[in-house]
């Protein structure tokens, strides 16, 4: 049975804090990795791309556990579009692709498993297509068939991992806020 595909969320865009800083936090998100070269935006190019949920291709995120480790550089997008982000390794990624209903961020050329840290969004994107909501994500899965592989890591990051972060970011989607599947 396909879960209800609910209306858009409204989104008006700031694009930068004032400050500078993030605009917006999600604490203890739900991490992983991933090796695909194709991302929705374009071919990998660094360990320097995340895939994510509710939020628009481009956006510019930061994960302060991974300073020094990944992250920087520049990335170019299929568009054409350019992005900086700031020198190699620091913690700096651009959401260039969306997936699986098992994650809040999957991370390109990561190997740590799947780990809770925190991710800071930076800037949000402009241009480059929307990642789906985790709600999508699992309508896409049992669309295909292959609900039944992915249930069981839809579940291990629900109940173990403290539910998915981006579920409440509804700036751009609200499907996820009231899927009762989605802690």
């Amino acid at each position: 049975m396909l879960l209800p595909d609910n209306s858009r969320g409204q989104g008006s865009g700031d694009s930068q804090d004032s400050q500078g800083g993030e605009i917006m936090e999600f604490k203890g998100a739900i991490c992983t990795g991933f090796n695909d070269s194709q991302l929705a935006i374009g071919p990998a190019q660094g360990k320097n791309a995340v895939a994510a949920h509710n939020m628009p291709y481009g956006t510019i995120v930061e994960i302060p556990q991974l300073k020094g480790k990944m992250g920087g550089g520049t990335f170019r997008s299929s568009k054409g579009k350019t992005y900086d982000l700031g020198p190699i390794n620091n913690g700096r990624f651009i959401v260039a692709d969306t997936g699986g209903p098992f994650f809040d961020f999957d991370i390109w050329g990561f190997s740590g498993g799947k780990v809770n840290m925190d991710v800071k969004v930076i800037s949000w994107g402009e241009g480059e297509g929307m990642a789906w909501s985790i709600t999508e994500a699992i309508q896409d899965a049992q669309r295909r068939g292959t609900w039944g592989k992915y249930q069981k890591a839809f579940n291990n990051s629900n109940n173990n991992y403290g539910g998915f972060k981006t579920k409440k970011l509804s700036k751009f989607k609200n499907n996820d806020l009231n899927n009762p599947l989605i802690k």
